[in-house]
């Protein structure tokens, strides 16, 4: 009979003194010794005794097994939970990486149409100094300068707050700050692209302000030519009827022609015509001198 075991040692050494005693007192009684339990109830007992231990050491092993497993099963989860950590605070890094390069780009373009309106204003104050006609288009052309200086104040400001966000998530292993750095950063780059933000909507023409130079040329084209009535009588710029046009830089006077068959009639004039045009404000008139054959 085995009664060694790595798992039941303890329980099957008892066991074996039990085993031991019964065969002894078996012996004894076989010999002729006192009176006890016979042979085969001893052995009976020997038996009862040692399953007995089998099924507590078979228990005990399987308890074993089971916190085994247990501890196992929780090792693994721990992993997997550090793992899917580490991946959260990985993407939550990147969506402030992201929020970096793109206030990077938007501050440089910000910087760019800043840098160009004013520029533009400029061009356009030098323009219409001499013009009060052109004041409002003036206006309106510092206006969007002022705007695009401000959009790229704020676009520097927004990247340096995305920077400073992106080296406390590096610093960071706490995925709630890191998350919610990260959450914040991409609110910002949705808010800058619901709204104007960057310059973005500021009407910048890169080779000046197209408004003040229309109003330039009309002042200019006022303050050259004057409109006369049949009479030589001036005219308003706003007339749209006039007979005659003169420029004022060389004081000829230029007759209007008609298509009305009098004197000033453009059809049935014989001898040799020169057409000129000449530009009015925003309308160019066409005058054609011609000498009677």
């Amino acid at each position: 009979m085995e009664i060694n075991s790595s798992n039941k040692l303890q329980g099957l050494k008892n066991s074996g003194w039990l085993v031991a005693g019964l065969l002894t007192s078996s012996i004894l009684t076989a010999c002729g010794g006192g009176g006890g339990s016979s042979a085969e109830e001893l052995a009976a007992q020997a038996a009862a005794a040692q399953a007995a231990a089998a099924q507590a050491a078979a228990a005990q092993a399987a308890a074993a097994q089971a916190a085994a497993e247990q501890a196992a099963a929780a090792q693994a989860a721990a992993a997997q939970a550090a793992a899917d950590k580490a991946a959260a605070i990985t993407a939550a890094r990147q969506v402030i990486s992201d929020a970096v390069i793109a206030a990077g780009k938007e501050t440089q373009s910000a910087q760019t149409a800043s840098s160009t309106a004013q520029s533009v204003a400029k061009q356009a104050e030098q323009q219409a100094s001499s013009y009060p006609e052109a004041a409002t288009s003036l206006a309106t052309t510092k206006e969007a300068a002022l705007q695009a200086s401000q959009a790229a104040n704020s676009a520097a400001e927004q990247k340096a707050i995305a920077e400073s966000a992106e080296t406390n998530a590096q610093d960071s292993q706490d995925l709630a700050v890191i998350q919610a750095a990260a959450k914040s950063q991409k609110c910002r780059g949705q808010c800058e692209d619901s709204a104007s933000g960057c310059g973005k909507g500021i009407a910048i023409h890169p080779n000046g302000s197209p408004k003040v130079a229309a109003d330039v040329a009309a002042a200019q084209a006022t303050r050259r030519y004057t409109k006369l009535d049949a009479n030589g009588n001036a005219l308003p710029m706003t007339a749209t009827s006039w007979s005659c046009v003169k420029d004022n830089n060389t004081g000829l006077v230029w007759e209007e022609k008609t298509n009305d068959g009098g004197l000033r009639d453009k059809i049935g004039v014989t001898g040799i015509c020169i057409t000129l045009e000449v530009m009015l404000a925003r309308w160019i008139i066409t005058v054609r001198l011609c000498a009677r054959g």
